[in-house]
């Protein structure tokens, strides 16, 4: 796998444009902007529950009305989007599956199971069709105190078997099952996306350094201001946190920003200005 690639994730983007998060022809148009200005090597590509005609989106977002926001939004198909992303030759770096796939597996009910598997499929179609090697995945969910950890993964591992080629990488999100962390359910799993927003705050940080030969992805949340790269809730800086990962760690892989809140009010030159300080702390 290239090493020190930068990516950012693509959804929260559009608030730059003043559009909806699902806008799809917006999300395509600032990615096209940021590969103008050379401040990344590709994207993190978030395959919205919105555009998926056949369900309403499940997962809980407290700063959206999900269900408004599918009904308004454009429905695609995979080989669409896809289409889309190629035709502009837009480099995606990972595909971060529907987020419903957790609250899929975990449940009991075979149609719910069944679409979880069907929404891991998507994902994976759509990497092969951008050549992605990465699947993000958030395979629990986070909501329910009581979840039988070893079927979820039986069942989310099926599917994957299915695809050597891609690397399903399953994120460090939180949950509320008693007695368990977020730890304790990925480093089960064969790749991870370490998002290093839920390890602090988990005080689980150096742990992962445990799993550096399972970890192919780390997210960075935060967002551009005073043309930094500045952390969500967190004491720690950019620089500290990539000090860790990268000069004592010796991680070499995919690093991604998540960014977080709206650009509606940022500057162009502030957003790039931010991302390119990350690539400035990169060795």
């Amino acid at each position: 796998m290239a090493t020190d690639l930068l990516s950012i994730n693509t959804a929260p983007l559009t608030s730059y444009l003043s559009k909806k998060y699902y806008d799809l022809e917006a999300t395509i148009y600032i990615m096209q902007m940021l590969m103008a200005e050379e401040v990344v090597d590709g994207f993190e590509f978030k395959l919205l529950a919105e555009w998926n005609p056949a369900y309403v989106p499940l997962s809980r977002d407290s700063k959206f009305d999900r269900e408004m926001a599918w009904e308004n939004s454009p429905k695609y198909t995979v080989e669409e989007i896809g289409g889309k992303l190629n035709s502009r030759r837009l480099p995606v770096l990972s595909v971060h599956a529907n987020s419903d796939v957790g609250v899929c597996l975990c449940s009991e009910e075979p149609h719910l199971i069944e679409r979880g598997i069907e929404m891991i499929g998507r994902a994976i179609a759509l990497a092969q069709m951008v050549k992605a090697q990465i699947c993000v995945f958030h395979v629990w969910d986070p909501w329910l105190n009581e979840i039988d950890f070893p079927k979820v993964q039986r069942r989310f591992e099926a599917v994957l078997s299915e695809y050597p080629e891609i690397k399903g990488a399953v994120e460090n999100i939180p949950t509320y099952v008693p007695g368990i962390t977020p730890y304790s359910i990925a480093k089960e799993y064969r790749w991870i996306t370490l998002d290093t927003k839920w390890a602090l705050r988990y005080d689980e940080l150096d742990s992962f350094r445990a799993l550096m030969d399972k970890i192919i992805d780390i997210h960075i949340h935060g967002r551009a201001e005073n043309s930094r790269w500045a952390l969500s809730t967190s004491h720690h800086s950019a620089a500290e946190i990539l000090t860790t990962i990268e000069s004592k760690w010796g991680y070499h892989r995919l690093l991604t920003l998540d960014t977080e809140g709206s650009f509606a009010d940022m500057k162009w030159k502030d957003l790039v200005s931010g991302i390119a300080s990350v690539r400035g702390i990169m060795p």
